[in-house]
């Protein structure tokens, strides 16, 4: 059973049932936490700004004319699979980074908005990125 709530105040999920992960997320709150248990002992960990910002693309300027400069999370080690699609989802540009920071030369794309994905060891970053000529 997966269930999603977004709401404000306290929760009452019932029954738990001890196999089933129970997760609450609280949109733009600083903790989360995860019952799995009947016994409702809650597992809670805190998602504060250092956090949130050790896992953010930087990517600037943006908009730009197509030339950015990437600047992946603390996080990333490794080689790191660039992958840019259109907003239907083709693939319009992929390369791969071995740098934590790097320059992307899409100059040759049309004007628009584009989904610029980074994928380091499993973990995937997205971002929104606008070339203006």
């Amino acid at each position: 059973m997966n269930a999603k709530a977004i709401a404000t105040g306290t929760y009452l999920a019932e029954p738990f049932q001890a196999t089933v992960p129970v997760t609450v997320n609280e949109e733009g709150a600083s903790i989360l936490c995860t019952w799995t248990s009947a016994q409702r002992n809650p597992n809670c960990t805190g998602v504060g700004i250092d956090e949130a910002a050790a896992s953010q693309l930087g990517i600037w300027p943006n908009p730009s004319n197509g030339s950015f400069r990437l600047q992946l999370p603390e996080n990333t080690s490794g080689t790191t699979d660039i992958l840019v699609t259109d907003l239907t989802g083709r693939t319009v540009a992929s390369t791969q980074v071995a740098a934590r920071q790097a320059d992307l030369h899409l100059q040759q794309l049309p004007a628009g908005m584009y989904l610029l994905n980074a994928t380091n060891n499993g973990v995937r970053y997205t971002s929104v990125i606008s070339i203006q000529h």
